[in-house]
């Protein structure tokens, strides 16, 4: 069991589709990433003190739920190509319940409307590099940070893809560290619905050992 855990959580709020059609959602948490960055030193301009006081930028981890665990994946992918400010670096992602589709993926035809509604204009349709990892026969994990934790659910519809998007990572020539936790009994971001079933506690548990 881990206890007294001192963490400093910020959430993107990201704007959404159809109002803000993608990429905007990555755009906007890359900007915020960024933002947080600039926190690491404490000589720029209209930073919240708070953060410069409390942030610990050498352990830096990103995470997300659905839509969110694709948007850590693609965050992940970005900073190994382009440098985050004052050089921080991720350490770490959480990826829960990750929402990866593609042609050959289950629930087919409800996914691609509600793909096809945020991002109506995107080279493959469904299976656009942003949302299927396994586009064209190559799987990139070039990801600019050191561990990721993967979380799925039995229940879940996006399992079977994000076993597949685990083990691909585990076979892939990324040198850094990837773990999954496989929850029964339990369906898609179950622990955000409820964070007070056992289910859950086990979730939190793990992510907070994956982080200390």
């Amino acid at each position: 069991m881990v206890s007294n855990i001192n963490a400093l959580v910020i959430f993107v709020e990201y704007r959404l589709a159809p109002e803000e059609l993608l990429p905007t959602a990555y755009e906007d948490c890359w900007t915020a990433l960024q933002w947080v960055s600039l926190h690491s030193t404490s000589d720029g301009e209209h930073q919240e003190p708070w953060l410069v006081e409390f942030g610990d930028f050498d352990r830096l981890y990103i995470g997300g739920d659905g839509s969110g665990a694709n948007i850590v994946h693609n965050l992940a992918l970005k900073a190994s190509k382009e440098r985050l400010n004052n050089g921080v670096q991720i350490l770490g992602g959480f990826l829960g319940c990750s929402y990866f589709w593609g042609s050959k993926s289950c629930d087919e035809n409800l996914s691609y409307k509600f793909w096809m509604l945020a991002h109506p204009h995107a080279e493959g349709g469904i299976d656009n590099i942003l949302i299927n990892p396994f586009v064209g026969g190559r799987f990139e994990a070039d990801f600019g940070c050191r561990r990721l934790l993967v979380v799925v659910a039995d229940k879940d519809p996006t399992r079977e893809i994000g076993l597949k998007y685990f083990e691909a990572v585990k076979e892939s020539e990324w040198d850094g560290e990837v773990g999954v936790l496989d929850i029964e009994g339990e369906g898609h971001c179950f622990y955000v619905v409820d964070s007070t079933t056992e289910k859950a506690k086990i979730l939190m548990k793990h992510l907070a050992s994956f982080i200390v």
